[in-house]
């Protein structure tokens, strides 16, 4: 019986298991996955195309008619079940499985519509693979992505990437995600996707960095404005500063020379408000660095601190403005990024000096001569002339003999970045080459960083951010500023660099460029820069954190210069000339080293509607700084270039060396108070004691601001035009301990020599008048402003007025000779600064072609209100009670004598005075042209400055173009620049407008030799140097993300780049030189360049 039983049990339970895997069978019959595309293709053709695709076998009782229809299918990867579904249901068929066969019929629904029997359209459901990424190429882990009007939808993973099934091909596709704008995307065919979400900064409230902490955009009331690190990193511009020209309304940036690693560029924000020295205080990750030392690809972004409420809490340093630098850092949670950028191009100048052919040069050489001295023999006969005209001697432009066509530029940057749960990270890698105009000469920097952060515990957290660079400079030829170029641009084109033996060729006085260039030696840089910024916070309480930094920073430069003999030869190859003998080398090194602490203690507090936060902190910061240096001559050859290999006469030996250092010991605070996140006040104050000062070493330097958010109010917070309505307003002190020198306080003894008995006897003697109670220069600031954004901020406008006074300028006062020594620098003077800056924009980004635009306008103005007593300081530029800090001051200019007639009818100058010569006016009526005649000729700063940023974006091709100009300057250029024949040489093609009878509306005066006739400063050689310029275009294209995945790249955008291209300038100002070109230069500098570039941004 129980066997019975057992057996019974047994066949229910087979039964049971056989009938569930026919079944499982039945339904993984329909469950496999095919692809089908099919193109009005006869229904029963499909049918036959699914049964021999899935392997399965169909049978139907179908009329023909339902049998010819057209159908077309479109399936990537899809179920069985769901084809026949979507085939079958237009034409009210249905199937059913039946012993391992799908079997279709009629279903129970009424006919299909004749025309839906003619051909149906099957759109099938698909799988859709895609990555969203943020602007900056970034993965977004956690976006929402969803079909419209459906239930599907998913959220992206870590690397930003999602998948979604059963997706229409006419589905649309909705992403969001929090702080950025959602975007709705028809999918059309597509199967894979690549997303890039725009941030929405009204949502996400922009976080701008400040002092020792960073706000919300919104909640600012002092003066900072932010440039983005991807507006400074594919610019091919070594150096950050020339980066930011143009980007900032207060900002001013003039690159006056492009000498590769060594150009100069002037900086300031908001003008000038100081008789002495008040440079921008730069700061890198919260510690003062130099905008040279960074590779722009590892910019995050920069803050421009501008008014009081934003400086005074760098008190003593911030009289000129600061920036804050912020460097990139890892993502916590995200895989391993990583990324080569690089670009390479072609530099070429924007202006090169035209030198006159050697036919100009000889005719306007006699000309000169004769309009001397009528008497004068001319110097080049016509017969001589002649044989240049004809070919036979050669015209040389000797600045093309040392200057490139084009010169190669080159960076290169890798960086992996990435982080855990509690560590980010960044390793980034740079190197840059950049080739001179000038032959010989190369500039290199290889950059590293190491950024790390790690949340040790809970409410500990560590940080370590290191750098490294190091910046070798190569020139060929010793001093080519002072000895090859200064001959290339005067140099004789009768002349020519070689003989015919191929020898560097003599010709009578200077030096020749081409042998300085090639053979004269060389001078090298090597500039080692090393820092590392230690941070650890540990989280108190909830709201409290305290934290400490410590960043050791140093320095090391070598320059070694050697000035090698070389021969000069004339045509018949004999020997006129050993230049440069003895040959010599100095060697000459510096060490600075900078550590900063800094403490800070952070507490934040929310109760309702009201939001504090407080900072209280301390710094100390130290500098020191050592140099060496060495000389020899006369060595054995031109090889040797160590100093032990020079001469062992002691007589042939140099050595210099020196040391200083500095201090600086802080306590700062600030204080935030937000009511309902509408009414915003904040106090700072900074109390700083430096080394620089003795009895009166310590300053107080405090700031306030309030801001009131109007557009947070109940009758603006619902416009549908005003989005964003802000005033604010600021007054506060800052200080300047650079106004001096490092020991004012001190009585300094120099020393000398004196010979007795031929024998050096060391002298020392007072090199200074001590003062033991100057102290800090200061500068209160008084700021009004509005941040406004009309229709969802897609109009953006922001405007600030300020006013500058600054009391204790220093300044040395007159005393009797009686005295004995110079007087000692005071406390003394006063000046005044105000202007205002407009910045206004907009952005659409609603449409598949997004475009914005960025505009801004400035001007800053100065006035000197009191010299303590000291006289005014006439001369070209004065320093005179009620005038500008840079002003002109000279003889104003009539025009041009028309006659002999018109000389002896006008007010007496010179004797040699003839038609042709400048006429100057007779400011007192005397009759006669002194300097009591001279007058202020206007302002010698540039004003109304601008930049017009734009951007457009379409599918994957992006633009951007950047304008920058100056609609106000006068620029007085010297020397070669507007005289010709200086020490005998020639001159530029614009000379040849000089006045003759026959070109009386001349823009330069009769030529002569005798230069002491028409170059007395006057307005005439004030040059009209407005311009505007295309700083910066750039055409990109970012590769479609289906194209790349197979690649397992993540982002690839190709781009090509134009930079000062195009420069509109005044008629009036010299074709030969670039609008940018400094007051009282002669043209020997490096031109402004022009680069035409193509680059890659690549993301794994």
């Amino acid at each position: 019986m129980l066997m019975k039983c057992s057996l019974c049990i047994l066949t229910i339970i087979c039964s049971a298991t056989l009938t569930l895997m026919a079944k499982k069978t039945e339904a993984q019959l329909l469950e496999k996955k095919i692809s089908l595309r099919t193109e009005k293709m006869p229904l029963y053709q499909v049918l036959a195309e699914i049964e021999h695709t899935a392997g399965i076998s169909l049978s139907y009782a179908v009329s023909q008619e339902l049998l010819d229809s057209k159908v077309s299918v479109h399936a990537r990867n899809r179920k069985v079940s769901d084809i026949l579904d979507r085939v079958l249901s237009p034409l009210s068929l249905v199937y059913l499985v039946a012993d391992d066969k799908v079997i279709i019929r009629h279903g129970d629904l009424p006919a299909a519509d004749s025309a839906i029997l003619a051909e149906a359209q099957v759109m099938v459901l698909k799988q859709l693979k895609g990555q969203v990424r943020s602007e900056k190429g970034d993965p977004l882990p956690g976006v929402s992505v969803r079909v419209k009007d459906s239930n599907l939808a998913t959220v992206t993973n870590e690397r930003g990437e999602f998948e979604l099934d059963n997706v229409p091909d006419d589905a649309v596709l909705v992403v969001s995600f929090i702080g950025f704008v959602s975007q709705e995307i028809t999918t059309g065919s597509q199967t894979e996707l690549s997303v890039v979400l725009l941030e929405d900064t009204k949502k996400l409230g922009e976080i701008v960095v400040i002092g020792y902490g960073t706000q919300q955009k919104a909640s600012l009331t002092s003066a900072v404005a932010t440039v983005k690190g991807a507006a400074i990193a594919e610019r091919p511009v070594p150096n950050v500063v020339n980066a930011l020209q143009g980007q900032v309304p207060g900002l001013f940036v003039q690159q006056t020379d492009a000498m590769p690693g060594a150009g100069s560029t002037k900086l300031n924000i908001r003008g000038i408000s100081t008789l002495s020295n008040n440079p921008v205080l730069v700061l890198v990750d919260g510690v003062a660095g130099q905008l040279s030392t960074l590779n722009p690809q590892d910019i995050d972004n920069i803050s421009v601190l501008k008014d009081a409420s934003a400086t005074a809490i760098y008190g003593a340093r911030a009289s000129g403005g600061v920036l804050l630098v912020t460097t990139k850092k890892g993502r916590k949670n995200s895989k391993p990024v990583l990324s080569y950028d690089a670009y390479a191009g072609t530099q070429q100048p924007t202006y090169l000096p035209r030198l006159v052919d050697a036919v100009s040069f000889m005719r306007k050489w006699n000309e000169s001569q004769l309009n001397d001295n009528p008497d004068a023999t001319p110097r080049f006969s016509e017969a001589n002339i002649e044989k240049y005209a004809s070919g036979e001697l050669p015209s040389t432009d000797w600045i093309g003999t040392i200057f490139k066509e084009n010169a190669l530029q080159m960076q290169h940057n890798i960086s992996v970045s990435g982080g855990s749960k509690n560590i980010d990270y960044l390793v980034s890698l740079g190197y840059l080459r950049q080739e001179g105009l000038v032959n010989g000469v190369l500039n290199q920097r290889y950059s590293s960083r190491i950024h790390v952060n790690t949340q040790i515990t809970d409410n500990l957290k560590f940080g370590i951010n290191t750098v490294y660079m190091n910046a070798p400079r190569n020139m060929a030829g010793a001093g080519i500023y002072t000895t090859a170029m200064h001959w290339a641009y005067i140099l004789n084109p009768t002349e020519w660099p070689y003989t015919p033996a191929g020898r560097n060729r003599h010709y009578r006085g200077g030096s020749q460029p081409v042998a300085i260039i090639n053979d004269g030696g060389f001078e090298h840089y090597k500039d080692n820069y090393f820092n590392t910024n230690m941070t650890l916070e540990y989280g108190i309480a909830k709201n409290l954190s305290l934290k400490g930094q410590y960043a050791y920073t140093s320095r090391d430069i070598r320059h070694k210069i050697f000035r090698a003999t070389y021969r000069l030869y004339d045509d018949e190859e004999n020997l006129v000339l050993t230049d440069q003998s003895p040959n010599s080398l100095n060697d000459d090194q510096s060490t600075e080293v900078n550590q900063t602490f800094i403490a800070t203690l952070n507490y934040g507090l929310q109760v309702k509607q009201h939001d504090i936060k407080a900072l209280a902190g301390f710094s100390q910061e130290s500098l020191e700084y050592e140099s060496l240096g060495a000389g020899r001559k006369d060595f054995l050859n031109n090889s040797i270039h160590v100093i032990d290999g020079g001469a062992a006469d002691k007589d042939q030996w140099s050595t210099s060396g020196g040391a200083y250092e500095w201090a600086i010991r802080s306590f700062f605070g600030r204080l935030n108070y937000s009511f309902k996140d509408r009414y915003l006040l904040e106090a700072s104050a900074r109390y700083d004691g430096s080394s620089r000062f003795r009895n009166k070493r310590w300053g107080f330097f405090p700031s306030f601001s309030a801001g009131w958010r109007l557009s947070e109010e109940h009758f603006l917070k619902y416009s549908g035009v005003i989005s964003n309505l802000k005033l604010r307003a600021s007054y506060g002190k800052v200080g300047n301990q650079n106004a001096t020198g490092l020991y004012p306080w001190a009585s300094i003894i120099g020393t000398g020599a004196t010979y007795l008995n031929d024998r050096a006897q060391t002298t020392t003697f007072y090199n200074n008048t001590p003062n033991p109670d100057l102290t800090w220069e200061e500068k209160t600031t008084g700021n009004i402003g509005v941040d406004a954004g009309f229709l969802d901020d897609k109009i953006s406008f922001t405007a600030d007025v300020f006013r500058e006074k600054t009391t204790g300028i220093l300044l040395t006062p007159s005393v009797p000779s009686t005295f004995g020594r110079a007087a000692p620098v005071m406390n003394l003077g006063r000046m005044r600064n105000w202007g205002w800056e407009i910045s206004a924009g907009y952005q659409n980004r609603d449409h598949l072609l997004k475009y914005g635009v960025q505009l801004n306008f400035y001007d800053a103005r100065n006035k000197i209100l009191d010299l303590g007593g000291t006289p005014d300081v006439l001369g070209t530029n004065p320093v005179m009670v009620g005038q500008p800090r840079w002003t002109w001051y000279g003889y104003k200019a009539l025009g041009l004598y028309t006659s002999d007639d018109d000389v002896k009818n006008s007010a007496t100058y010179k004797p040699q005075n003839k038609a042709g010569d400048i006429k100057y006016q007779d400011q007192n009526g005397d009759g006669q042209i002194t300097p009591a005649d001279r007058v202020i000729l206007g302002d010698a700063d540039p004003h109304l400055m601008l930049g017009l940023a734009g951007n457009f974006s379409y599918r994957q091709f992006d633009l951007n173009f950047l304008v920058q100009g100056v609609l106000k300057n006068k620029t007085y250029l010297t020397g070669y620049a507007v005289s010709p024949f200086n020490y005998g040489g020639t001159f530029t093609e614009d000379l040849l407008d000089s006045w003759t009878p026959d070109n009386k509306d001349a823009r330069y005066p009769l030529m002569r030799q005798d230069l002491s006739v028409n170059y007395e400063f006057s307005d005439w050689w004030l040059y009209d140097s407005k311009y505007l310029r295309l700083k910066n275009l750039q055409l990109g294209y970012t590769l479609p993300q289906n194209l790349l995945q197979r690649l397992k790249i993540s982002q690839l955008r190709l781009y090509v780049m134009l930079e000062n291209v195009l420069t509109l300038k005044s008629g009036n100002f010299p074709e030969s030189f670039d609008p940018e070109i400094d007051n009282w230069q002669s043209g020997v500098n490096f031109p402004q360049l022009k680069t035409y570039t193509l680059g890659l941004n690549l993301k794994f």
